[in-house]
């Protein structure tokens, strides 16, 4: 189709593609596309790695867990030393740094098809996330069907 500056409307959303001027602070277009949503961009730290399924759970300073989604085309980068290099999946771990860019899975919203992801392993993961498992507490049992209960002072 045919796409050009005569069809954008007033609030739409557009990804651009194309080469950034520094003089004149504009971007020569190469292709520009209409998107339904914006990307979303979640900053938290790794809480849960399955490698099975190539995704990871991360957990928001707001408390919000999200599942993330590695896909083929994901790229994947660490920030270390002052450097930006190429990493993967296999590097990824626990209680680790992490921005993710990407998309809701169209399947199941609350997943994120991640599309960039950058890890940080040199920094801590902040103080407002708790990254704990959040499993209760089960009481044992004694086999009889009663509940142990501890004896407190």
């Amino acid at each position: 189709k045919s796409f050009g500056i005569s069809d954008v409307e007033k609030g739409q959303t557009l990804g651009v593609l194309g080469l950034y001027n520094k003089q004149s602070r504009r971007i020569l277009a190469r292709e520009v596309n209409v998107l339904s949503q914006p990307p979303k961009i979640i900053y938290g730290g790794i809480s849960v790695i399955d490698n099975k399924n190539f995704e990871i759970t991360v957990v928001k300073e707001n408390g919000q867990k999200v599942v993330v989604s590695v896909e083929n085309v994901t790229k994947t980068y660490s920030y270390s030393g002052g450097e930006l290099t190429k990493s993967g999946f296999s590097k990824m771990s626990e209680t680790q740094t992490i921005i993710v860019i990407g998309l809701p899975d169209k399947n199941d919203p609350d997943k994120i098809l991640a599309a960039r992801i950058i890890l940080f392993p040199d920094i801590d993961v902040s103080s407002k996330i708790n990254l704990a498992p959040q499993n209760p507490t089960i009481v044992p049992s004694t086999g009889s069907g009663k509940k142990l209960t501890p004896i407190t002072k």
